[in-house]
């Protein structure tokens, strides 16, 4: 298991070995959700500075993101150059995030990686159509 992360709402996520990560609850002492999609351990997990994304590294050598609320992965994950990913953190502003492997650390800016869609949208004058 990785070193679990606490969100200031009660909830702890743990990476596993399985590939899963989980979320507990600190009240009730209750596993509440497990979130697939590693396809090894996970190393690392991280809640961003308003809780509301879940960041996970793992051996697979991708960072996968989760919605906390929805528990839904966020967008495709983030690739590692050069293997396992074993340590992901969000800076204090939140608005990057660095992960680290055995040789160098990445940072991606969490605009870019969370908000594309809907900064599309918004960028389109009119409607957009369910396949645009």
């Amino acid at each position: 298991m990785s070193k679990p992360a606490a969100a200031d709402d009660g909830t702890l996520a743990s990476g596993a070995y399985d590939g899963t990560v989980r979320l507990w609850s600190t009240t009730t002492h209750r596993l509440d959700a497990i979130l697939n999609g590693h396809g090894g351990r996970v190393y690392s997990v991280t809640f961003s500075q308003n809780d509301q994304i879940l960041a996970g590294g793992g051996a697979d050598g991708t960072v996968r993101l989760w919605d906390v609320a929805t528990r839904q992965q966020i967008g495709d994950p983030l690739g590692a150059d050069t293997g396992a990913v074993f340590s992901v953190a969000f800076s204090p502003d939140g608005k990057t995030l660095a992960s680290g492997d055995a040789h160098k650390v990445r940072l991606s800016e969490m605009g870019d990686l969370v908000y594309t869609a809907s900064r599309l949208c918004n960028s389109r004058q009119g409607p957009l159509t369910r396949a645009e």
